[in-house]
């Protein structure tokens, strides 16, 4: 499947923590580009992974709007249905269900190649779960039949209502791992990963051994009972859950479902916890989060691994530091519009550098990596010049709502003064008033 990036970030997010990039001259040239150069977005016949997450996949909750808004192969959208850094109640997240669900296991399977669930994705805060049956039909289809792979994280507790969700679907066969076994994800369960080297594994864990995979010290983590048949890819050493079986408490899971042999993964902890993001217990020991959750996207898509994982990962280091970097400038731009600055020029400029990105991305398609990275360094440089024109225009633009702030005190001050002055001191206008005194005293 080929998707179409136009500006490599959903256009339209409602609440303060999802509002991105909104300028039409940047989404416009990207989707000339696309338009224009196809090729830069179809290579060797795989194109753009399209990823539907589903679950507490908002920004400010995890990190898939981050990594993927960056990383040019894969284009994800977001489907709320929890969250812990509140933005929308539980009626938005059902429309918010309803506008980007696709409607029928066709239209799912036509958009999409993969699937990822984060925290439970079946249930919000209440106990009834937030899909209707038919939807968990197709869903079930859409992955037993058709090959849908799916990538799924955060099964807390064993008695929350977000693993009886699970249990009451028709989809809880699918998943690698008896779900009713005693689980707990608690903040001080620690560990470490242990990549199984067994002979045979594919490489998706073991090409980040030699980069320390195994050292990273994660948070919150639970119990895995992987059923008959599964595939354990690493455990948890250094462990304090309580009970491990022999081998250790499994990490990392997974097996093959349906008539269509589809990959299911399931992990132990969650994305948003410290070994894979950080938004609990900070900073995050591992910068390699997003490079093992694509390595698991594409060997469930049984495409070809980066034959070299650090040179793929500095690059998309890049381009994640860059949209950081575009999403803080066009804030500075914006502000310094509400002043009636004058910013057609930087946002001009600022197009032109998208431009770069456009041909960096097409380099990164075509596995071009060292090229790509040289030319989001080139990027770089320009978006830093532009930063600096950004808060100069920020910086000119206030300075006059300065002069006239001061201007109005000074006026106010000196009004304020004459008028004491002839009043108190001069007293032009100043009448004292006669006292009368009784003659009998």
């Amino acid at each position: 499947m080929v998707g179409t990036i136009v500006s490599g970030e959903p256009l339209y997010c409602p609440g303060p923590d999802l509002v991105i990039l909104r300028q039409r001259e940047i989404a416009g040239l990207i989707i000339v580009t696309a338009i224009l150069c196809p090729c830069l977005y179809t290579v060797r016949g795989q194109g753009i992974i399209e990823i539907m997450a589903m679950g507490q996949v908002g920004p400010g909750d995890c990190p898939l709007h981050s990594w993927f808004s960056a990383v040019p192969d894969i284009d994800v959208v977001l489907v709320i249905t929890k969250q812990d850094v509140t933005v929308l109640s539980m009626e938005e997240m059902r429309r918010w269900i309803r506008i980007y669900l696709p409607r029928n296991r066709k239209e799912m399977i036509e958009k999409f190649d993969h699937l990822i669930f984060v925290d439970s994705w079946l249930t919000g805060w209440e106990s009834g779960p937030l899909l209707t049956p038919a939807q968990m039909r197709d869903m079930k289809r859409a992955i037993g039949e058709d090959g849908l792979p799916v990538f799924s994280t955060g099964l807390w507790s064993s008695e929350t209502s977000m693993i009886e969700g699970v249990l009451a679907s028709d989809i809880e066969e699918f998943y690698p791992v008896n779900l009713r076994g005693k689980r707990s994800m608690e903040r001080d369960h620690l560990y470490k990963v242990e990549v199984d080297r067994k002979e045979g594994l594919p490489e998706v864990l073991k090409v980040f051994l030699p980069l320390g995979i195994e050292n990273f010290q994660g948070m919150w983590a639970g119990q895995l009972y992987p059923k008959q048949g599964a595939t354990i890819w690493a455990t948890m050493k250094d462990c304090n859950i309580p009970n491990p079986p022999p081998g250790g408490w499994p990490w990392l899971v997974s097996w093959e479902v349906g008539s269509a042999d589809t990959l299911f993964w399931v992990a132990a902890d969650d994305l948003e916890v410290k070994w894979w993001w950080g938004f609990y217990d900070p900073p995050t020991e591992n910068p390699y989060g997003v490079d093992v959750l694509c390595n698991i996207i594409y060997h469930s898509l049984d495409m070809d691994l980066p034959d070299d994982i650090l040179l793929v990962h500095e690059t998309r280091r890049k381009f994640i530091e860059f949209n950081d970097r575009k999403a803080l400038c066009v804030s500075v731009i914006e502000f310094a519009e509400r002043f009636n600055a004058n910013s057609g020029r930087l946002w001009s400029d600022l197009a032109d550098i998208e431009g770069q990105i456009a041909e960096a991305r097409g380099a990164y398609l075509e596995h071009r990596f060292v090229e790509a990275r040289g030319m989001i360094s080139d990027a770089e440089e320009a978006m830093a010049e532009l930063d600096d024109r950004a808060v100069a225009l920020k910086n000119n633009s206030l300075m006059w709502v300065f002069i006239i702030e001061w201007f109005a005190v000074a006026a106010v001050s000196l009004v304020s003064g004459t008028v004491l002055w002839w009043l108190m001191v001069r007293r032009r206008v100043y009448r004292e008033v006669r006292v009368t005194r009784s003659t009998s005293l």
